[in-house]
């Protein structure tokens, strides 16, 4: 990515799926508690506007704390690491093995900056799609060993994968498929077009065809916040898939969908637009 922004020094694409691997396995340690707070968020099925089963974000960090311990903040944190490892190798070497092809094959006329986010918003979504497909299983898992207390349904990553595969099949693996794709292109192509249009704009404010550590970590964080926002929607769709097959979990009823437009259709009914913006915050 750094040749196609302008830098000398270039990552090959092996650079860039180790580079994305090793920033994965960080940012999954560090924001792991927030993501299983947000995942037990979006599998709550009460209208929000109802406070009753609903809670609010202090009262579920400190219910979640009291009754499950400490350690549930990290729930599934093997799963969550090996998907980190996976999608960040795939979607940064992908990402630049595209990009440098399409750079080359572009006419000169299109060389340009004004160009250079448009490519990458295309080029980060296809990545991002090809990396969600391949790493969709240990997604699944993960989700899966978030949503019980105490071990109550799976022992460990390994024991969630051979009863997955036992009692539903390998399908079972690759629930909520469809909106998880229609998810990642979207956010893949904002993070990677945003980052883009940031860099771009720093390097004509400043002069300057590098980054320094800070401004890259800005860049990237406002680039992934855009990216969140925006697609939360299927996110959300894709947890409530990713639990089906499953009647009930930690005292609690699973609602049981056909398909992404039944789930879409009831949770729109049952509990309103806001209901797709779960564990927003």
């Amino acid at each position: 990515m750094s040749t196609f922004l302008g830098n000398k020094e270039r990552l090959t694409p092996s650079q860039s799926s180790l580079s994305g691997a090793l920033s994965g396995v960080v940012t999954r340690a560090v924001i792991s508690p927030f993501d299983v707070v947000k995942i037990r968020f979006q599998l709550q099925h009460t209208p929000i506007a109802k406070r009753q089963g609903g809670l609010g974000l202090v009262k579920s960090v400190v219910l979640l704390a009291r009754d499950e311990g400490l350690s549930a903040f990290w729930k599934g944190h093997t799963a969550s690491q090996l998907l980190s490892i996976v999608y960040g190798a795939v979607v940064f070497g992908v990402f630049e093995q595209i990009t440098s092809g399409a750079w080359l094959l572009l006419p000169n006329q299109y060389h340009v900056t004004s160009a250079k986010p448009v490519i990458s918003f295309v080029c980060g979504g296809v990545a991002g799609c090809v990396a969600s497909v391949v790493s969709m299983p240990l997604d699944t898992l993960r989700t899966r060993m978030v949503m019980q207390r105490q071990n109550e349904v799976y022992k460990s990553t390994l024991d969630a994968f051979s009863k997955t595969c036992t009692r539903e099949g390998m399908s079972g693996l690759i629930r909520g498929l469809i909106p998880n794709v229609a998810q990642v292109f979207p956010a893949s192509a904002l993070q990677f077009g945003s980052y883009t249009s940031f860099v771009c704009v720093h390097n004509m404010l400043t002069g300057r065809q590098t980054l320094s550590s800070p401004e890259s970590l800005l860049c990237g964080a406002l680039a992934g916040l855009i990216s969140k926002a925006a697609t939360l929607p299927f996110d959300f769709t894709k947890k409530r898939l990713q639990v089906q097959g499953f009647t009930s979990v930690a005292g609690r009823k699973v609602p049981q969908y056909t398909g992404v437009l039944h789930c879409v259709s009831a949770v729109y009914k049952q509990e309103g637009v806001l209901g797709f913006y779960r564990g927003a915050l």
